[in-house]
C-alpha cells in the first residue's frame, strides 16, 4: 500500500472516516503511508467521561507530543466531565484553537466559573466553536465579564447551559449573558437553558419577558439589577426545559392560565423581536 499514489490514499482514508473513524484507526497498521496521513486527525473526537487524573495526565502528554509534529491535527469536537482540575484546563486550553463543539460538564463546586475566568483573564479564544454546552453544579448570582470586553467565541452559535442547584432563571440569565458578551453577539442564534427550577411567580414572569426583551425600561429599576441584558437581537430561538421537581401543586392546578399565558408570551416574542421562545415540556405534560 506504500507504493500507491498519495491522492487514492487520502480516497480511501475519506471513506474509512464514514463509519466514525474504526475503519481509519484499523487502517493505521496497514503501512506507514496510511498512518502518516491519519497522524493529524486523531484527535478529532475526544471523549472523557470518567477519567483519572492520570489519564488524564497520560492523554495529554501524548497529545502535545502529537500536536508538535501536526500541521492539521487538534480536537475538533470534545466532550468531558471535570472532576478535577489538575491537567483538565491545560487540556482545554491546547483545543481552544480547533474546537468546534464542546459539551463540559464540572462536578466541581465552582468549578465552570472558574475555568470561564480563566479563559476571561487569558484572552484564550475559540476561534472555530459553534456550539458550546457546559454545566455545573451551581449557575452564579453575579455577572463575570472581562474588562476589556474580550470577544471569546466569534462563531458561536449554539449555547446549552445547565446547572444542578441554584438554577432559578435570575441566576441562570446572569450566566448565560456572561458567556454571551464573550461572543460576536453575530453568530449566535440558539440559546438553551436545561433543568431550570421554575416557579410562576409574579417576579418570575417579570423577569422572563425581560429576558425575551419584552419588559419595559423601568423593570431594572424595580429589581435593583442595573447590569442585566436581555437576550441579544441575534438570538432567534430560546428554550426552557423546567426542573419537575421544582413545580408546586399550585401551579398544577393553575396549568391551562400557565399554558395560555406562555403561548401569548411566545407570540409576543415572535412578534416584536422575531424570537421563537418555547417552554419544555409544555406546562400540564403528563411527563411533569
Amino acid at each position: 500500500m506504500d507504493r500507491l499514489p498519495y491522492e487514492l490514499l487520502e480516497a480511501i482514508f475519506s471513506e474509512a472516516l464514514m463509519d466514525g473513524g474504526r475503519s481509519a484507526c484499523n487502517l493505521r497498521s496497514v503501512s506507514k503511508s496510511m498512518c502518516a496521513l491519519m497522524e493529524p486527525f486523531r484527535f478529532y473526537h475526544i471523549a472523557g467521561i470518567q477519567w483519572s487524573i492520570e489519564g488524564v495526565a497520560r492523554f495529554l502528554a501524548i497529545f502535545k507530543a502529537a500536536s508538535s509534529a501536526s500541521q492539521r491535527g487538534g480536537i475538533r469536537h470534545l466532550a468531558i466531565f471535570v472532576r478535577h482540575y489538575e491537567n483538565v484546563s491545560e487540556l482545554i486550553t491546547l483545543a481552544a484553537p480547533t474546537l468546534r463543539t464542546a459539551d463540559i460538564y464540572y462536578q466541581l463546586p465552582a468549578g465552570f466559573i472558574e475555568d470561564f475566568r480563566h479563559w476571561l483573564s487569558c484572552s484564550i479564544q475559540f476561534p472555530q466553536l459553534t456550539d458550546l454546552s457546559m454545566g455545573g453544579l451551581s449557575a452564579v448570582d453575579h455577572l463575570v465579564l472581562s474588562p476589556d470586553k474580550a470577544c471569546l467565541f466569534p462563531l458561536l452559535k449554539s449555547l446549552h447551559l445547565s446547572f444542578l442547584s441554584f438554577n432559578r432563571l435570575g441566576p441562570v440569565h446572569k450566566t448565560a449573558q456572561s458567556i454571551i458578551a464573550a461572543t460576536s453577539q453575530t453568530s449566535l442564534s440558539h440559546v438553551r437553558l436545561l433543568q431550570v427550577d421554575v416557579a410562576f411567580t409574579p417576579s418570575f414572569w417579570g423577569l422572563l419577558r425581560f429576558v425575551l426583551g419584552l419588559a419595559p425600561p423601568e423593570f431594572l429599576d424595580s429589581i435593583g439589577e442595573a447590569d442585566l441584558l436581555p437576550l441579544p437581537p441575534c438570538v432567534k430561538e430560546f428554550v426552557i426545559t423546567i426542573r419537575p421537581s421544582s413545580m408546586n401543586r399550585a401551579d398544577f392546578r393553575e396549568a391551562d392560565s400557565i399554558q395560555a399565558r406562555l403561548q401569548d408570551l411566545a407570540k409576543e416574542a415572535a412578534e416584536q423581536r422575531g424570537l421563537a421562545f418555547s417552554m419544555l415540556p409544555p406546562f400540564g405534560h403528563q411527563d411533569l
